[in-house]
């Protein structure tokens, strides 16, 4: 994304995310979470709350991240769809009325490689798989990492692009 998006300075973007501030993109926003929340997470409740952001995030956007989308205005959100994120962009997509691109690099929820703090429980992986799956068939694009994961999508999708990884060695 650094390489299509910023690098080439072809279009004036702003970040946002938990991790926004390691961004070398100039607008910024970093998502704080509350500082009791935050030490509960050195906790054993650790999975629990962000099994409960999962779900949050897609009922209520902050009032500073809504309030730097629409200062900004985009002409369009785009987003790497994970479980944490995803329910933010649609959402500000939507209150914006502005077109929503997704990056599919993985499925996240189903996946082996998450930390077990954050890894779904069971019962609320339907509900992200479901997630996903909106979000591909809503998307004004979709992208796929793998022609897996377009074949897991199927027909659901309104764009068929696929991004293929090249690496040098």
């Amino acid at each position: 994304m650094y390489r299509h998006l910023v690098l080439k300075q072809d279009f004036e973007v702003a970040v946002a995310g938990t991790t926004a501030g390691d961004s070398p993109v100039e607008r910024r926003f970093v998502i704080r979470k509350n500082r009791l929340i935050e030490r509960l997470r050195r906790t054993r409740l650790s999975r629990l709350l962000c099994n409960l952001e999962y779900l949050q995030n897609w009922i209520m956007v902050p009032q500073p991240l809504m309030q730097f989308a629409q200062e900004f205005r985009p002409d369009v959100v785009v987003c790497v769809v994970e479980d944490w994120h995803m329910g933010l962009a649609w959402q500000i997509a939507t209150r914006l009325n502005v077109p929503l691109v997704v990056n599919f690099q993985d499925l996240f929820c189903l996946s082996q490689f998450v930390p077990d703090k954050m890894r779904p429980f069971h019962w609320l992986v339907p509900f992200l798989v479901n997630r996903y799956r909106m979000l591909n068939r809503k998307a004004a694009q979709s992208f796929y990492t793998s022609e897996g994961m377009g074949n897991w999508f199927g027909q659901d999708g309104r764009g068929d692009v696929r991004v293929h990884l090249i690496f040098a060695v």
